[in-house]
């Protein structure tokens, strides 16, 4: 078992200042739990505690108490670019979110 669990295993690392998202699992009665929110961002790496333990603050809020989290609960957090790249594409105008929209330009590019 532990030879099939290290095949696939990555070490993850961060360093202080990073930006990260939080999973927490959330129930709220009455809703899908599958369509709730599973990690609140961004929060900010303040100091790594021990090898998988590190030591966070919301970036937004930074006087609030700061958290103890592991490493398995925590992922890197990328800012969302706030304006749509727009492309033409035969005479008609798309506006899109940049990540389908550069997928979208790099599968037209392998087609010419």
């Amino acid at each position: 078992m532990k030879k099939n669990y290290d095949k696939k295993h990555m070490e993850r690392s961060y360093e202080p200042g990073e930006l990260v998202a939080v999973w927490t699992p959330i129930r709220k009665i009455g809703k899908c739990e599958k369509l709730l929110r599973k990690y609140f961002s961004p929060y900010r790496i303040l100091k790594k505690m021990s090898s998988v333990n590190y030591l966070i603050e919301p970036k937004d809020n930074p006087g609030q108490d700061p958290l103890i989290v592991h490493v398995s609960r925590i992922k890197p957090y990328y800012e969302r670019m706030d304006e749509p790249i727009i492309y033409e594409v035969k005479d008609q105008r798309l506006s899109l979110p940049n990540d389908i929209a550069m997928g979208i330009v790099c599968f037209l590019d392998r087609l010419v």
